[in-house]
């Protein structure tokens, strides 16, 4: 039996990427996945999803409030501990442009990992990827529900949008943010919902009425 590993939202926030720099003015993010390391050891494959871009076109532009951009020596980190394959179709895989998004394709490739979920041309075969694992044949598609227009302001052209693996568009995206945007108690009731949730502390009944009121929210937004 083959054992296959799933992690979510690789990422830094803004404070935390200056914590891992060394000396001699690189990076170094090993010590973040040691504790975890000996799960990915028992693994036969790690698939990661990669929250951020690695663009480093230009110095030292990384992390800004939720526009998340590493650092090359992440990719070095990821594949130390283990990471075989990186889905890169995610809300902020544009946080740099189209030039971060192929820029962290080249630096995905170079570092040698497995990676789906953004194209670097637009001679798009398949928007999924098939991996091996022993005998095994996995089927892996990433894709994501927007780009986060609204805060990196990149609205892809009709000549752009097989870069990224999209499943509605980003003119949806943006009207479903700002519906939020404009009702922020109902944004505040369903995050009071989600934590009552997780803290077992919601019942049954109210967490239905929950899924009733993302009902409305769908109907209301379209």
């Amino acid at each position: 039996m083959k054992r296959i590993s799933f992690v979510g939202d690789l990422m830094f926030k803004e404070k935390a990427v200056p914590l891992y720099k060394t000396g001699s003015g690189k990076y170094n993010f090993d010590c973040i996945f040691e504790p975890v390391k000996h799960i990915f050891d028992e693994s036969d494959y790690v698939i990661g999803n990669l929250e951020t871009t690695v663009c480093d076109l230009i110095p030292d532009d990384y992390t800004k409030g939720v526009s998340f951009n590493a650092p090359v020596e992440f990719l070095d980190a990821l594949k130390k501990a283990g990471f075989n394959f990186l889905g890169t179709g995610n809300n902020h895989c544009l946080n740099r442009g189209i030039a971060g998004l192929k820029r962290t394709i080249e630096n995905l490739d170079k570092a040698g990992f497995e990676h789906g979920g953004t194209n670097y041309t637009g001679n798009v075969q398949k928007r999924y990827s098939i991996i091996q694992v022993g005998e095994c044949r996995l089927a892996v598609m990433a894709y994501t529900y927007g780009t986060n227009t609204l805060i990196n302001k990149y609205f892809l052209d009709p000549a752009e949008v097989h870069h990224v693996n999209l499943f509605q568009e980003q003119q949806y995206q943006n009207k479903t943010m700002l519906w939020f945007a404009s009702n922020p108690f109902f944004v505040f009731r369903w995050m009071y919902r989600l934590y009552a949730t997780l803290k077992g502390e919601a019942h049954l009944g109210e967490q239905s009425e929950h899924i009733e009121d993302n009902r409305r929210c769908r109907k209301e937004i379209r």
